[in-house]
């Protein structure tokens, strides 16, 4: 009798993108030997001779439907072992393949935690955290899908993944990355759904992390007009809201200039954010 068909399986599990090789896997009733087999869906046999399963591989197309991996029959010559041709073609075998060839959508741009936002105020994306935490919108994700964070400032370079569960907080992620060096950094977010396709990247956020103390600013003057003592030098005030001149050498821009009360348990009672234009000391009340 000649050696009959019994069934089809793939490997490995699904959903595939394009790209990706399919495995088939066709189990007859006996021992067969292959000669220039393959299935009609373009698969090629990779190594076969008197087993009862013969394998072909498949590579999925850009465009490719389920319909398109159904098994329908074979070409090329299938013996049993005492060389009865296989004659009749098994019969068409639908699989339970799931294909998915379409990349998730680009996300929005990651967005700098407050907390992690710790320059003169919490949007102006200044830190000295290196290892700062983002905002990413994952909501139009599904669970087990992923996201990286990208570095795009010089070398392209993944500093953190994580993987969508499902039950973020209005979808929201909150995603934390590797140790960054101190400097300029562009951080883009993307995508990669479970069968492996991947977004564009999302649009570049701007920070910078600085771990650099700044200069320390020179001793606070009393102003000559909120000295009212009986000298304009002896520091001596009717004034409750007094001016002091401050040195500010070999400081930045942005760099922030806080008086501190230390007889009032530290109390910061006036600041200053330098900005463009200001001379080597500045006035705060």
């Amino acid at each position: 009798m000649p050696a009959t068909f019994q069934s089809a399986t793939f490997s490995p599990a699904s959903p595939f993108k394009a790209g990706d090789i399919i495995t088939f896997t066709v189990t007859f009733d006996e021992l067969v030997n292959a000669t220039g087999a393959a299935l009609t869906l373009t698969g090629s046999v990779t190594g076969v001779i008197l087993t009862n399963t013969l394998e072909f591989t498949y590579t999925v197309q850009p465009g490719d439907n389920v319909a398109d991996l159904e098994i329908t029959g074979f070409t090329g010559l299938i013996e049993d072992s005492v060389e009865f041709v296989l004659v009749s073609q098994f019969a068409t075998t639908t699989l339970d393949i799931t294909l998915d060839t379409t990349a998730p959508d680009t996300l929005g741009t990651p967005d700098l935690l407050a907390v992690s936002d710790t320059g003169s105020s919490d949007t102006d994306n200044e830190t000295n955290d290196t290892t700062p935490s983002f905002n990413v919108d994952v909501s139009g994700l599904a669970a087990g899908d992923t996201v990286e964070l990208v570095d795009t400032f010089g070398a392209v370079t993944v500093v953190a993944t994580y993987t969508v569960t499902g039950a973020e907080t209005d979808g929201i992620a909150e995603i934390t990355t590797s140790a960054l060096i101190p400097g300029a950094h562009t951080i883009a977010a993307r995508a990669t759904d479970v069968a492996g396709n991947v977004s564009a990247l999302s649009d570049t956020l701007l920070i910078v992390v600085d771990t650099t103390n700044p200069t320390t600013p020179g001793t606070p003057d009393l102003v000559l007009a909120s000295d009212s003592g009986s000298s304009q030098t002896d520091d001596v005030t009717n004034d409750a809201t007094p001016t002091f001149e401050v040195s500010i050498a070999n400081m930045n821009l942005t760099d922030t200039v806080q008086l501190i009360d230390t007889s009032n348990e530290n109390a910061v009672v006036g600041s200053v954010v330098l900005e463009l234009g200001v001379g080597s000391t500045v006035l705060i009340e």
